[in-house]
């Protein structure tokens, strides 16, 4: 999305800083900021645009599940290694507080990181299974590279929202540059 607003645009110079601190964003250092976000969002003086909705789901590649087993108990798929996401902000893995027949899982995952681009390409080379967003692996599932384990594993959808300051007075660039990502979500979504 970020190359093509570029290319076509390219007097127009972006600074994308990862950070999931909403104190800088409110402090007015950013023009806006994209936030993932499970559930109602709270009030905020920002105008908030949803992007879109993301199913997330449990996958592993092909090669992981011939070593390891397809998991059929709660306690199988605990004892598996697996990839997590860890907060930016917090030392604490992300926990949507999953519940399999019966049972409250919870993950000591063998690798955390705070990227998802990092967890997707950790579980294709068979480190480990992890819970990631379905829209992000379309094409790997497509392909048999990653298979959606234990379907009936119900996880909470999260939306992704464009967030800035006011609809007035903006400049021209960050008007176009909003377009974009409207347009980009509405292919993704």
């Amino acid at each position: 999305m970020v190359e093509p607003f570029l290319k076509r645009y390219p007097k127009v110079s972006l600074e994308i800083i990862p950070n999931q601190d909403d104190n800088n964003f409110f402090s007015g250092d950013y023009d806006l900021a994209i936030r993932s976000h499970r559930g109602e969002l709270k009030d905020s003086s920002l105008v908030c645009r949803p992007l879109f909705e993301t199913q997330w789901i449990f996958a592993a590649s092909s090669t992981y599940l011939s070593d390891y087993g397809y998991p059929d108990t709660p306690e199988h798929l605990m004892s598996l290694p697996s990839i997590g996401l860890k907060g930016v902000s917090s030392n604490q893995s992300y926990d949507p507080g999953l519940v399999w027949q019966g049972k409250k899982l919870t993950f000591k995952h063998r690798l955390a990181v705070n990227n998802m681009r990092t967890i997707i390409a950790a579980t294709k080379s068979h480190l480990g299974l992890a819970v990631m967003p379905k829209n992000m692996i379309k094409a790997e599932l497509a392909s048999g590279e990653l298979v959606e384990i234990v379907k009936e594993i119900k996880i909470p959808s999260s939306s992704l929202f464009l967030m800035y300051p006011s609809r007035v007075g903006q400049p021209a660039k960050l008007i176009k540059f909003i377009e974009a990502l409207m347009t980009w979500a509405n292919k993704s979504g």
